[in-house]
């Protein structure tokens, strides 16, 4: 049904079944909304999409994150990879990361926490809006304004989103992470990143096409994107290092 054959992979729903002839079990996806609406039962009282993504404080996910911690003590590395996910989306500039696009994975058979969903929903990333997107940002290039500029889902308590590096530093001040270490072990990974290994795999593995916008010459402008994005990333890793080490 889709334009390429590689289509496009998005998980939507998981069901809770078991294959007792493999004794293999399915999981269960508690989405993030889910979570929030057990410490915050007017978040799911709220029907209009503009008036919950209002709701959506990036402390209210760090109360529903330890409300679901304190249920099940083995969770805790949770925290660690809600950061990097975050930091996933500071690297491909995702500004969608809601309420329902990310979760927590369980074992259907026994609710046994297996970890954070892996990142689904990437679609609104990539300079996803390249017609619009890579003019303002090739004009930008020397300070960079409109690599910094994209806000995350997260609002601020008092008013305002965070940006997406801004959301990497509020969300590391918190106990649980300012002394993981983590920022500074994501840091270390990413340094070993070749940007020319970085170009061969976007352009490798990004199908292109005229239809799409992502013929060779649009994925070299996102492969230079992606670049400065990695580098501002960098940045604040280290910063965050320096702030709680």
């Amino acid at each position: 049904m889709f334009p390429h054959p590689l289509g496009v992979l998005v998980l939507l729903d998981v069901r809770r079944e078991r294959y007792t002839k493999r004794n293999q079990f399915k999981e269960n996806l508690n989405h993030g909304g889910d979570l929030i609406g057990l410490v915050d039962k007017n978040f799911t009282k709220i029907r209009s999409l503009s008036g919950r993504r209002n709701a959506y404080t990036l402390n209210l996910v760090i109360k529903a994150l330890r409300n679901y911690i304190i249920k099940n003590p083995t969770a805790k590395i949770v925290w660690e990879q809600f950061f990097e996910l975050l930091v996933f989306d500071a690297l491909i500039g995702g500004t969608d990361r809601h309420y329902n696009n990310w979760g927590i994975l369980e074992r259907a058979d026994d609710f046994e926490f297996i970890r954070l969903a892996p990142a689904f929903d990437n679609g609104v990333s990539l300079l996803w809006k390249i017609d619009e997107y890579a003019p303002k940002f090739q004009r930008d290039l020397l300070i960079k304004h409109f690599i910094k500029k994209p806000e995350s889902m997260f609002k601020k308590s008092d008013s305002g989103k965070y940006d997406l590096y801004e959301v990497l530093e509020a969300l590391y001040s918190i106990p649980e992470l300012k002394d993981s270490g983590i920022a500074k072990k994501i840091f270390k990974r990413l340094d070993t990143v070749k940007i020319g290994l970085l170009k061969t795999t976007i352009l490798k593995n990004i199908p292109q096409s005229h239809d799409f916008r992502s013929e060779e010459k649009e994925l070299l402008i996102v492969c230079h994107y992606v670049i400065i994005r990695l580098d501002l990333l960098k940045q604040q890793l280290l910063k965050i290092n320096k702030l709680y080490k």
